[in-house]
């Protein structure tokens, strides 16, 4: 099983989870000597629901113990499911007589590890757990204060509950690893991390509780600037999108709603960054591209007050020109005679 399934493994031991029943199964599988016996050991373990525990400097020796009756039995189960294959399959059918056999088997209940009976309290709490999950959300909300405010109240959790430096650094460990799934959700690139550098050697690496928090604090400052820099870059993207939209439909339907589907963003999205981004709303935005579309037509064409309205985008000519002198302080015709006395006046 560690040869041809190491990725499984490693990602329970990436953890820092002690599986006393995967160890169990893999002591019991050492022991079997025939290719059947280890086929059935193998199905056994990818069938089973399998009970994780924690352990503790304080419980090794107790924990061994337990581990050892249990592959014992493991591999007495074991061996009563090989012989029965082996009674009735022919060699090419093996696999699904296995199968078979391996849904029958069952390890009595005893043979299971208390997690009461050797750590009675524990520390992996659901209000750390709830903490994680509001630092996640932080993260991905790139709420820099809160982040950094849910980092601290983990690690006063973790020095109230008495949680040993080793469980911290494994807490901390699935702290990196939901980090890098929430890069992942919100498609940033979750190799900013670390890179190629392994994770869990450098959380090892921590002499203290306080060093640690460090470390998880640094972590943290880089992840909310690169978020940042991610969201500023997409949303410079999307600007850039939304104003040749609006360059191009000012005269049609170039609507808040309209432009963001374009863009496949939400309207209040759009609204949001537009702002953020340009320091004028969009609603303004599109009114100054047309009211600039209009000044050019009325410079440099001879058309008719309302049919340059209509060209803009307003089927409305007295909105058009209410709309025009507030925001250039002549009328249409005004800003005409002004700029181009040669043209023939228009109401």
């Amino acid at each position: 099983v560690r040869q041809s399934q190491p990725g499984r493994v490693s990602r329970l031991l990436l953890h820092g989870l002690s599986c006393r029943r995967i160890r169990a199964d893999l002591t019991a599988l050492d022991e079997c000597g025939t290719v059947t016996e280890k086929k059935v050991v193998y199905l056994y373990m990818l069938r089973r629901k399998i009970i994780m525990r924690k352990r503790s400097a304080k419980t090794t020796a107790k924990s061994t113990e337990a581990i050892a009756e249990t592959a014992a039995k493991v591999k007495e189960t074991v061996k009563t499911a090989a012989k029965k294959v082996e009674a009735s399959a022919p060699a090419e059918k093996t696999a699904e007589v296995v199968k078979e056999v391996v849904k029958e088997v069952k390890v009595p209940q005893d043979t299971l590890v208390n997690i009461n009976d050797i750590e009675p309290k524990s520390q992996l709490s659901a209000y750390q757990s709830k903490l994680i999950e509001t630092y996640i959300k932080a993260l991905k909300n790139n709420d820099e204060k809160q982040s950094k405010k849910s980092v601290k109240e983990l690690f006063d959790v973790m020095e109230r509950s008495d949680m040993n430096l080793y469980n911290q650094q494994r807490r901390c460990m699935s702290l990196i690893l939901s980090i890098s799934d929430a890069l992942y959700d919100i498609d940033c690139d979750p190799t900013i991390l670390f890179k190629n550098t392994d994770a869990w050697s450098l959380i090892r690496k921590t002499q203290s509780p306080a060093e640690l928090k460090t470390f998880v604090e640094n972590i943290t400052d880089v992840i909310i600037s690169y978020i940042e820099s991610v969201q500023k870059q997409k949303a410079a993207n999307i600007i850039t999108q939304v104003k040749a939209l609006v360059e191009k439909n000012y005269a049609r339907d170039a609507s808040l709603e309209t432009v963001a589907s374009q863009v496949f963003i939400s309207p209040c999205y759009l609204s949001v960054i537009f702002k953020k981004e340009t320091n004028i709303t969009f609603k303004n935005y599109l009114i100054q591209t047309r009211i600039e579309k209009a000044k050019e037509l009325l410079e440099k064409t001879d058309l008719k007050i309302y049919d340059i309205a209509e060209k803009v985008g307003y089927n409305n000519t007295r909105y058009f020109s209410e709309l025009f002198q507030r925001i250039c302080g002549k009328t249409p015709s005004q800003y005409r005679a002004s700029h181009n006395p040669s043209m023939p006046q228009d109401i």
